[in-house]
């Protein structure tokens, strides 16, 4: 699995690097393969996920909402989502 991160303080704050880790986590199980880019900014965090196949793309939404759904986590997925091979979405600070 490759993850990109852009606008992430170094050290990782222990919250940024807590949901770094569980993104990872949740797709892990969905595509061991899946290229995950991580941009955060002041007021939200941006994560686009390539999946390795076509096929793995839908299992990976689902293990994203599940897992988003245990902590109460509202994400919001781009409108392009049925058009494009990444899945994108948005997670507000």
């Amino acid at each position: 699995m490759k993850i990109t991160k852009h606008g992430f303080k170094s050290p990782l704050p222990d919250n940024d690097q807590f949901y770094i880790n569980f993104v990872t986590d949740a797709l892990k199980h969905s595509d061991p393969e899946a290229e995950i880019l991580l941009n955060k900014f002041e007021q939200d965090i941006k994560v686009s996920v390539t999946p390795s196949e076509p096929s793995f793309r839908q299992h990976i939404i689902d293990n994203l909402l599940a897992a988003h759904r245990l902590f109460h986590i509202k994400i919001i997925f781009s409108k392009s989502l049925a058009k494009e091979k990444r899945v994108n979405y948005l997670v507000e600070l």
